[in-house]
């Protein structure tokens, strides 16, 4: 695994993540804090009217990580929305098996059944739905796991703000149907 160098914003150190297209993540374990920056104004924009939305309602928490602010630096061209650390990302290739979940011993992560994680996915998916809110991204490695067992949904930066998405086409329910979901 490569090593990535750190950034400090004021006080706070910041290991740099991954270039995922523009987008790098900052993660500060130690304070719970994730940073995560835009090269590209619309994934910005995007992304920062999700977590306005759902950092507007009370089931918020339940669907993706606490929604702490935005900044916007003109000068350097760089964007960003902060965040609460909200656990480790599922590995992209992740599949859902009859079995219990088995996890890293090291994380101190519950054990979920198979029905658990379908549930859990099933109500974020919903509840993003009933906000008029559509994912359009749904992959493992755009869930986290908190250490209590709870699923987190991420990166929204493909996300469609529509109250018309029909529900038969939608990639969301798509994703969970080919995902064994529902």
């Amino acid at each position: 695994m490569p090593r990535f160098p750190n950034i400090h914003a004021g006080s706070i150190q910041f290991q740099l993540g991954e270039d995922k297209d523009g987008r790098h993540l900052h993660i500060s374990k130690s304070i719970g804090l994730v940073l995560k920056t835009f090269s590209d104004d619309d994934d910005f924009e995007a992304e920062r009217g999700v977590y306005n939305i759902l950092s507007g309602t009370t089931t918020g928490a339940d669907i993706a990580p606490k929604f702490l602010g935005c900044f916007v630096n003109h000068w350097c061209g760089v964007h960003a929305v902060l965040l609460g650390y909200g656990g480790e990302t599922l590995p992209d290739d992740y599949e859902l098996r009859e079995e219990e979940w088995c996890v890293t011993p090291s994380l101190n992560v519950c054990a979920l059944s198979e029905i658990d994680i379908r549930s859990q996915l099933v109500m974020a998916v919903d509840a993003l739905h009933a906000l008029h809110i559509h994912h359009h991204d749904l992959k493992w490695d755009n869930i986290l796991r908190q250490t209590s067992g709870r699923l987190l949904l991420i990166d929204f930066h493909l996300s469609d703000i529509n109250p018309d998405c029909p529900e038969d086409t939608c990639p969301d329910r798509l994703w969970l149907n080919e995902g064994g979901c529902i």
